[in-house]
């Protein structure tokens, strides 16, 4: 679907709304205009998660709440609603009961859905061996403890039991259909005691069980049911997280304070006044390289509660943020220092690749079949993954230092920049986190780690689809690269896009903004290069960003590229692994998305000649070289078929090329129709033949005329379709079981650009074989000396044996590409028009009256 059939779309969907709404207010005005002014709120509610009413999740379960009451009141008491005639001849409890019963189950649905979402497992993140991995080491680490520090009956439980009072704990105070409110109003000094037991098990638990506790406690749901009461000795979450973000945060591990930070987040930091400090307080007692750690592992949980939006959405604050980045410039310039002076750390920190991976989604990571508004490139069907791309993600992560393979403990730093809006919550980004988790799990080649996702907003994306204008686009995917940088000042950045949209002249921006901090820009090229929007080949070389640019349409180029670069960004054995790897994904696309036949061939050939571009650099470099993709066979040898070029006859198949060996008949088209009716009636002759035989009951052995062997063995022999020596390619006409000639005669058709070795099958002439043949076929088609012309069987002797050869005019041998090739059909003579026949009618008139 193109833009103009989205605008018509779009168009038709606001008309008949329009109509819909001026029919209903003819009809039922006031209640069509109670309806207008709710779906109005709601409108406000979703596109301003800024506003107060989003500041705690009460406040919203409060607002829909009330909505859903407020709905259900206009279609019960407007006059004029469709509803009202019912309750109307009943009696008038009947609405305020459908109206509590409505607001009630809005209520418990919502805390549902809520509770639901914080008890969520975090997906991505890899426990390190700091969090207790051994919980019989843990359980054995405590008794001793206990035994050296002669502690109370509370030290003595095991981390089970620990686990299981504080899930005992959370069951009394979190009813399920009783609200908080209301809970914590009839059981007040039964909650309070639930929640000081609580905290108590925090408090006194020692470091590694307190690790250990936080990593397995639904965190999140904790922090959301410990309410600060009204009296002053009952502000139990504020006590609890000052204890854990404050009083305990030395004793946290890496992992601990990223689910301290995301339980914050998902509680909301407007929810209470302290929380901008607590995080503040979290992020600035880490430091160096567990400050990369803590920020890498935040963007790898597999949801939106990411790095960016703690810093740039949750955060308020200006003071707090700043504070919080001027944090980040310092530890980064002390990892550089580290660096510079060559220190036992900065060897540590070469074994990382320590690159942030940026990439575009739609026709980038994934073809969006040209389907508007999320691209233009139809080359492969929707939702195809494009071959090689998650195996240059994982090399470009990987570096040129390190481990070959993927470390299973380590997080990686792939960040995907989309134009997609961000809408309410995280309704947008669930639909990628989700193609992301399927990538993860798939078979072949997978996503090496799960990425973090950085969405456009609805202003860009109003302003792109109403003027079709994608500088919207680039400068947010620019403000998105520049808080991104601002979090991680400390790595380099490489950004992989398409030139379907602006992703482009988003690169260009990124550059001239960050060059130090942009290693390279990959360019996806699914349409022109010359209609890249913001692409000026001069001003980039100007500008030194041309040389830092590759432009491909295979991403086993693009590894190549990264490969061959100065200083390289990938290894010679990477990018071996990512020519296996776009194989894979190649052979994994499914018969299902596949187009045509056509399509698949092309794509293909393309792949191909990328792989043997990649071939040729680990073939100097002493690699073991990646074996193509093979064409499957569809014309067997024998068979005749219809090439572009004419009539032949199916010889033999290079599967890597897509090219076959046809012997093509060129002679006249009376000759060849002369020559298959011929053939037609020989074999309908043979079957009537052989019914009559069959009804005879005879059997009867053919003749068989025995032939010297070494006649049979000689390169040069032909047999015809009545020799004892029957060809593979069964009864056809003489032609067809021709020899081929010298390549004088050969032609290639069709052929691809990619660049092969010589055919062992169909060596290449030498000169004098090509003099030679250049002769042959002279004399034969013009005469002897005398210019008499050569019989078309001819007599010679080779090694005392009598052969004969066939020569025909007008056959034939050449390579023909499949996609030129399609099934036989006849031939036939061209018919005359109807007024042609009366022309030559009429002069054959004029003849027989002369």
């Amino acid at each position: 679907m193109d833009r103009i059939a989205a605008m018509i779309l779009l168009l038709g969907a606001f008309v008949s709304m329009t109509l819909f709404l001026l029919a209903l207010f003819s009809v039922a005005p006031i209640f069509c205009s109670c309806l207008c002014a709710l779906l109005y709120i709601l409108y406000y509610f979703l596109a301003n998660e800024g506003t107060t009413i989003h500041h705690a999740q009460e406040f919203e379960n409060r607002f829909w709440t009330v909505f859903f009451v407020l709905l259900t009141m206009a279609g019960i008491y407007v006059k004029d609603s469709p509803f009202s005639v019912y309750f109307e001849s009943r009696h008038s409890g009947w609405g305020f009961f459908v109206m509590f019963i409505v607001g009630y189950g809005v209520h418990t649905w919502d805390r549902m859905v809520h509770r639901k979402h914080l008890t969520s497992q975090v997906g991505g993140l890899r426990r390190g061996a700091s969090a207790a991995q051994s919980l019989l080491h843990l359980n054995a680490h405590i008794a001793n403890s206990v035994v050296a520090s002669h502690a109370g009956a509370k030290a003595h439980l095991t981390l089970e039991e620990q686990l299981e009072r504080i899930s005992t704990c959370m069951d009394n105070i979190d009813q399920l259909l009783v609200p908080s409110t209301i809970n914590n109003f009839i059981n007040q000094q039964f909650i309070m005691r639930n929640e000081r037991e609580i905290i108590s098990m925090f408090e006194d638990a020692q470091p590694k069980t307190l690790n250990w506790l936080i990593s397995h406690v639904k965190l999140a749901l904790v922090f959301y049911k410990i309410k600060d009461h009204r009296n002053f000795r009952g502000q139990h979450r504020t006590e609890l997280i000052e204890l854990l973000a404050v009083d305990r945060v030395s004793a946290l591990t890496i992992y601990s304070r990223v689910l301290l930070l995301r339980a914050l987040q998902l509680m909301k930091l407007p929810a209470n006044a302290r929380a901008e400090h607590w995080v503040r307080n979290i992020i600035l007692s880490t430091h160096q390289d567990d400050l990369s750690k803590l920020k890498t592992m935040t963007d790898t949980k597999g949801d939106y509660f990411c790095m960016n939006k703690l810093i740039y959405s949750d955060i308020r604050s200006d003071t707090v943020r700043q504070d919080i980045l001027s944090h980040f410039r310092k530890e980064a310039a002390v990892q550089q220092a580290h660096m510079d002076m060559g220190t036992r750390k900065a060897r540590l920190r070469m074994e990382q690749g320590w690159r942030k991976i940026l990439s575009d989604v739609d026709d980038t990571l994934t073809s969006s079949g040209g389907s508007y508004p999320a691209g233009i490139d139809k080359r492969y069907t929707k939702k195809v993954v494009y071959p090689g791309v998650i195996g240059l993600y994982r090399e470009l992560d990987l570096g040129i230092h390190g481990p070959e393979e993927f470390p299973s403990d380590e997080v990686g730093n792939l960040v995907f920049l989309s134009a997609r809006p961000h809408l309410y919550k995280d309704f947008s980004e669930k639909h990628n986190f989700s193609k992301f988790e399927k990538l993860r799990e798939r078979q072949g080649s997978r996503l090496h780690t799960i990425p973090s996702l950085l969405a456009g907003d609805l202003t860009s994306g109003r302003e792109f689809m109403m003027t079709n204008d994608f500088e919207p686009l680039a400068r947010k995917k620019f403000q998105n690269f520049k808080q991104f940088v601002s979090i991680y000042p400390e790595y380099r950045h490489v950004f992989i896009c398409d030139n379907g949209q602006g992703d482009v002249r988003a690169g260009e921006l990124m550059y001239d903004q960050y060059p130090r901090h942009l290693d390279c820009l990959f360019v996806h090229l699914v349409q022109d290069i010359q209609k890249s929007y913001g692409f000026d080949p001069e001003r980039w070389r100007r500008k030194g960003l041309l040389k830092r640019t590759c432009f491909f349409k295979c991403y086993p180029d693009a590894a190549l590229f990264a490969a061959t670069l100065k200083p390289p960004l990938i290894r010679i054995s990477g990018l071996r692994r990512v020519c296996q790897d776009a194989v894979a994904d190649f052979e994994m696309i499914v018969p299902s998305q596949w187009s045509s036949l056509s399509q698949k061939r092309d794509r293909r050939s393309e792949l191909n000649q990328s792989l043997g571009r990649c071939n040729k650099l680990l073939e100097s470099k002493g690699e073991e070289t990646v074996a193509l993709i093979e064409s499957p066979r569809q014309w067997e040898d024998g068979e005749r078929v219809r090439t572009t070029y004419g009539i032949g006859v199916i010889k033999g198949f290079d599967p890597i090329a897509d090219l076959y060996d046809v012997e093509i008949d060129w002679r006249p088209l009376d000759e060849q129709i002369r020559d298959f009716e011929k053939q037609e009636a020989t074999k309908k002759d043979t079957e009537k033949r052989g019914i009559l035989s069959l009804n005879s009951n005879q059997a009867t052995l053919q003749t068989v005329v025995e032939e010297d062997e070494a006649n049979y063995l000689s390169p040069n022999t032909s047999f015809s379709k009545h020799s004892s020596k029957q060809s593979l390619a069964g009864d056809r006409d003489t032609s067809s079981t021709l020899p081929r000639t010298s390549s004088g005669n050969e032609l290639s058709f069709g052929a691809s650009g990619f660049d092969r070795g010589n055919d062992v099958g169909s060596p290449e002439p030498t000169l004098d074989e090509t003099t030679a043949s250049d002769e042959t076929s002279h004399a034969n088609t013009k005469g002897g000396e005398g210019g008499s012309p050569v019989p078309p069987s001819i007599t010679t002797k080779e090694v005392g044996v009598k052969r004969k050869r066939s020569f025909v005019q007008g056959i034939v041998v050449a390579k023909v590409q499949g996609k030129n090739i399609t099934k036989f059909t006849p031939p036939t003579l061209p018919k005359l028009q109807s007024d042609e026949k009366e022309k030559n009618s009429f002069q054959n008139i004029l003849i027989l009256g002369h």
